[in-house]
């Protein structure tokens, strides 16, 4: 079973009406398919939180969380090829869905990461020219759609809230790697990402991103454990 999580926002029903209608409605699939929409006003990491321990009125314990921004889209295998890669990666806590920008499905604008402070560094290409076709275990991954193990959650506990908008996915990671768990990319298990909506906050917002970027800073710059978890992948 599989819980799928929307934090989304006021003015915003549209975007996660598109994204709703993307999830494919197969009676062929053996896991049932859970979307809740969480209020994402207050932050993209309250939110998430919540769906997680949301008690949905089911009397089931999802095996994964699958993670979307509302502002995404996905292909009729995209879980599929999420479910086939946890199966066959056991040690994957985490994996994150190729983005491809909705403007231009050509471009990847999500296909790994690179460090993830001072800003989230994402591997960029393109699917024409070959570019990150292969599957890579990664630092981090980008919770604009992320395919995580209910496992991770049980081992780690939830996402640091103390980081609202931007971080907690890094953070979440870098937590969920210490533990033993590996984190991928993988290519195969695809999605459509507007992207650019997120890139102009206002005065507020930036605010708060830099209040984050302190918290993860506070929490692991400083710290041992942080470069010898980078160290395991350079």
């Amino acid at each position: 079973m599989i819980r799928i999580i929307v934090p989304t926002g006021k003015s915003r029903e549209e975007k996660f009406k598109k994204c709703h209608e993307s999830v494919p409605k197969k009676e062929e699939y053996l896991y049932f398919i859970d979307l809740q929409s969480v209020n994402g006003d207050n932050g993209f990491t309250k939110a998430v939180n919540e769906g997680v321990i949301l008690d949905s009125g089911h009397e089931y314990i999802p095996d994964y969380i699958f993670l979307l921004n509302d502002d995404t889209e996905l292909f009729p295998d995209t879980i599929d090829k999420a479910i086939e890669f946890m199966e066959a990666h056991p040690k994957c806590g985490i994996m994150g869905c190729q983005n491809l920008d909705m403007t231009n499905p050509d471009k990847i604008i999500w296909g790994g990461s690179g460090a993830p402070h001072p800003a989230g560094q994402h591997k960029i290409g393109q699917v024409s020219l070959g570019d990150l076709r292969e599957p890579t275990k990664e630092r981090w991954v980008t919770f604009s759609s992320a395919f995580i193990r209910r496992e991770v959650f049980e081992t780690i506990g939830l996402l640091d809230e103390k980081m609202q908008w931007v971080y907690s996915d890094s953070d979440f990671c870098y937590r969920a790697r210490y533990w033993g768990w590996e984190c991928w990319y993988n290519p195969e298990s695809k999605i459509l990402h507007e992207h650019n909506i997120s890139r102009n906050p206002d005065k507020k917002r930036l605010m708060q991103f830099r209040l984050d970027k302190a918290v993860f800073e506070a929490k692991w710059m400083n710290g041992k454990a942080y470069f010898d978890l980078d160290s395991e992948l350079l």
